[in-house]
């Protein structure tokens, strides 16, 4: 048997339908105190004893929590892959796409997210085939991101056709609220006209939709556990820092944060902003651990406070153009792992410190280093050679505050395990003690 939340019933009533078996949920937990489940659902239309099983996704987006609470639940059948009744990829109910409940939770059925309504046509292949059909043959379409009311990713694959004589290619679609989609187009586009290797825009803006090339190398995460881990320069990624147009210090942090995007920390790049975001930051780790480990709600208040105070004291810096969401998933590097290649996730490019990209990055290096354990030793050097090239900017405080804001909000991801959560918090006092 699965939990899932109570609302889903009340979903599937104002949607005609009738849950036959449901999936694990996976559990969101959003800026702003927002706790959203997005289900994989069998469900029946029509009549009982009648009608066809339906395969489909069902995202719940509740209301502001006041307190750490987890929604009502109820019991019902796995989804397991093993039952022989025949399940429908297509939809073929009528039936309302959106709405929301009495309790003020918002529920929809992918890929109809309302704040995202592009997402229906970027998950159409013959849409998207006629919309970049001058790439070639549509090969194969795959969503590998979805932050509910915030974004979608997928991957297009594309082959040329018979009289072409070009490589494959891979093509990958933003979606984001329409009002985040030409800002971002924007500030990608003066960025690339700068020399900064943030990802190739293949299209203009379409219907809320980004289409973005691939950038080469490989993510530097993949080689932080072996041997070259310690070969890629502080510098190097200062110099790709360095390149990021003045301009974009300029730009309206309203504008930076119009796509919702919390980010997987869930949000260095919302720190783009400034000390204000990391205060939400450190909010929103506060109620997350207070949801997942309850027993360490003490624990993680004492911590935030302690980064509260620095950040209030700390000297930032300037003001001066961020990446806002610098992890080492998100720098690619050539073979060698010396040279950045490739700069990911640029939707937060925008006014920031420079301490904020320094933090960032750092926080998610203490993270995979305390996620690794006595295995993680060959990161200690990395570190610290980071450390020390950050410091020669930035204020030693600022930089512990946003290090530990950064790791308090690694904490609170749903899909870590307890035990790396539990790391992750303790790296984070680490960082404040010894600062």
């Amino acid at each position: 048997m699965t939990a899932v939340p109570l609302a889903v019933l009340a979903a599937l009533e104002a949607s005609g339908l009738r849950l036959l078996r449901a999936a694990p949920p996976r559990l969101h937990l959003r800026l702003g105190r927002r706790v959203a489940h997005e289900i994989d659902l069998v469900v029946v239309a029509g009549a009982v004893g009648a009608g066809e099983a339906i395969a489909r996704t069902l995202v719940l987006d509740g209301p502001p929590a006041a307190a750490a609470e987890h929604p009502a639940v109820i019991s019902v059948a796995d989804d397991d892959p093993a039952n022989d009744d025949p399940v429908a990829d297509d939809d073929p109910a009528d039936g309302p796409l959106s709405g929301h409940l009495p309790d003020g939770t918002a529920w929809c059925w992918l890929p109809h997210d309302p704040a995202l309504p592009g997402l229906p046509l970027a998950v159409d292949r013959e849409h998207v085939g006629g919309w970049l059909g001058g790439l070639g043959v549509l090969r194969s379409l795959e969503q590998v991101a979805y932050r509910p009311g915030e974004r979608a990713v997928l991957a297009t694959a594309w082959e040329p056709r018979e009289d072409e004589a070009r490589p494959d290619r891979t093509v990958f679609l933003k979606v984001l609220p329409p009002e985040a989609v030409h800002p971002l187009h924007r500030r990608l586009r003066a960025a690339l006209e700068a020399g900064v290797p943030v990802p190739p825009l293949v299209a203009p803006p379409h219907l809320g939709v980004l289409a973005l090339g691939r950038v080469p190398g490989v993510p530097w995460r993949g080689l932080l556990t072996g041997p070259r881990a310690d070969a890629l320069d502080p510098r190097a990624v200062e110099d790709v820092l360095d390149r990021l147009p003045a301009a974009l210090a300029a730009e309206d942090p309203d504008d930076v944060g119009a796509s919702g995007t919390a980010g997987r920390v869930p949000a260095p790049d919302a720190a783009a902003a400034g000390t204000g975001a990391w205060r939400e930051l450190l909010d929103h780790a506060t109620w997350a651990a207070a949801v997942l480990d309850p027993a360490t709600g003490a624990q993680t208040g004492r911590a935030a406070g302690a980064a509260r105070t620095l950040l209030d004291s700390a000297d930032p810096g300037p003001v001066v153009p961020v990446h806002g969401d610098l992890h080492p998933g998100n720098l690619h590097v050539g073979p060698a792992g010396t040279r950045v290649t490739g700069l990911l996730d640029a939707d937060t490019l925008g006014p920031g410190h420079r301490v904020d990209d320094w933090a960032a990055l750092i926080g998610h290096l203490r993270a995979a280093r305390a996620d690794l354990g006595a295995g993680g030793t060959a990161l200690d050097g990395v570190i610290a050679r980071f450390t020390r090239r950050a410091g020669t900017s930035a204020d030693p405080e600022a930089l512990a505050a946003r290090t530990a804001a950064t790791l308090l909000a690694l904490a609170a991801q749903p899909e870590a395990p307890p035990a790396a959560r539990e790391a992750r918090r303790a790296a984070a006092a680490e960082v404040l003690h010894g600062r």
